[in-house]
């Protein structure tokens, strides 16, 4: 017991069952508090656990990570708490911690396959791929039928150089779940097979699995500067006080093209697939209005006119982009502008490519936008960023109706 003012002890169980009864029915802030006053009086390892749980669910996890620390000490072989330590700190984005407390779970139960099939997710996080490969194999070894791990490590042969076992691997996720529209895209960029577009739930599944990192990952690791560029281009041909009414960011993710055009358009709106990148754009406070879903069917179905549309690395996950140019038009308003970004390969069409990313000639690129009634204003060639030590060829696009 603490120096503070005794409390008697059939108090403190009747507040422990409250709070307990709290955390159980969802009731999580009376829970904490509950668990915090409680914790002013005995000092008990279960208390921070539970608290722990709390904040946990809160999505509080800086406040959660002291309280699983702490009874992780008290009990250091207790499988939950090294568990749920783990698991926090990788939410802290403490991926090296993280790691070393998965070992711990595993030193104690060989074949927990939640912790190894983590720790190989944290590996892969790390680039650390040879580790990441070697663990989803053992977490197959245990449950051979689970698809997220075999698709993973499918993932993992294909980043890796190693096609023919990311086919073996793809295949065996479709044997298992035939309607898997993932690993039917990447087994498709594997063997040369190129369909019109990439599956909503595909890239609604990429970002959002991203969306922790995707910013330090992109700008940091892959010198991604795209909107940045595009903005200086776009500098290049309209006057310093050029401002409009109304824009769309097609494909918005966390807003990096949003705060790089922000200025020039009173009412920006953004649409994207990925809710939890929209999560954090909408944090930024760029954006008008968000919209969650595909653009295609937002370009259908809005009624809004637009005076100015930006998508950056969007066309990517886009192969035949006819539709999109033609419904951007009948949504814009007279004169218009355009800009984007497309990755580059050679020849008169676009193709899907082992990345699982879309690659557009810029001859397809010319010819699609005049048929929906755009002229291209200007277009430059670009790095648009680092994958194994070079750069990704692209092109930057200006377009007014």
């Amino acid at each position: 017991m603490s120096s503070l003012t005794p409390i008697n002890p059939d108090t403190i169980n009747e507040m422990f069952t409250t709070a307990c009864n709290a955390q159980m029915e969802g009731r999580l802030q009376e829970a904490q508090k509950l668990y915090s006053e409680l914790l002013t009086f005995i000092d008990a390892p279960l208390l921070h656990y539970n608290l722990g749980l709390v904040y946990y669910d809160l999505s509080d996890y800086e406040n959660a990570l002291p309280h699983f620390e702490t009874s992780v000490k008290c009990n250091p072989e207790d499988i939950d708490s090294l568990f749920n330590l783990a698991l926090c700190y990788k939410k802290c984005s403490r991926i090296s911690d993280s790691i070393t407390f998965y070992k711990k779970v595993l030193v104690l139960e060989t074949n927990n396959f939640d912790a190894l099939y983590n720790l190989a997710g944290c590996y892969r996080e790390l680039r650390q791929d040879q580790s990441a490969i070697e663990t989803y194999l053992k977490v197959l070894e245990i449950h051979q039928d689970h698809i997220s791990a075999t698709n993973n490590l499918a993932y993992m042969f294909q980043i890796t150089g190693q096609p023919d076992q990311a086919i073996r691997y793809y295949k065996n996720v479709l044997s298992l779940d035939p309607g898997h529209e993932a690993a039917t895209h990447m087994l498709a960029s594997l063997e040369g097979v190129t369909p019109q577009s990439s599956p909503d739930s595909y890239v609604r599944g990429v970002f959002d699995n991203y969306s922790d990192h995707y910013e330090k990952s992109l700008i940091d690791e892959l010198h991604y500067s795209v909107p940045t560029k595009l903005r200086t281009l776009f500098n290049s041909i309209f006057p310093e006080d050029y401002i409009v009414s109304s824009g769309l960011d097609l494909g918005c993710g966390t807003g990096l093209s949003g705060e790089a055009f922000g200025n020039i358009v009173k009412s920006l709106d953004g649409i994207d697939l990925s809710e939890k990148m929209l999560d954090i754009a909408r944090e930024k406070d760029i954006y008008t209005s968000i919209f969650s879903g595909n653009i295609v069917d937002y370009l259908r179905s809005t009624k809004i006119k637009y005076d100015f549309f930006v998508a950056t690395d969007v066309f990517n996950y886009v192969g035949n982009l006819k539709e999109v140019f033609s419904l951007a038009q009948s949504t814009a308003s007279k004169n218009a502008v355009f800009c984007f970004s497309t990755e580059t390969i050679t020849g008169d069409s676009f193709k899907l490519q082992p990345s699982g990313r879309f690659a557009h000639s810029p001859g397809y690129i010319v010819e699609v936008v005049k048929k929906a009634g755009w002229n291209v204003e200007l277009q430059k060639q670009t790095g648009l960023r680092m994958e194994k030590g070079k750069w990704i060829p692209g092109v930057l696009w200006i377009l007014k109706n």
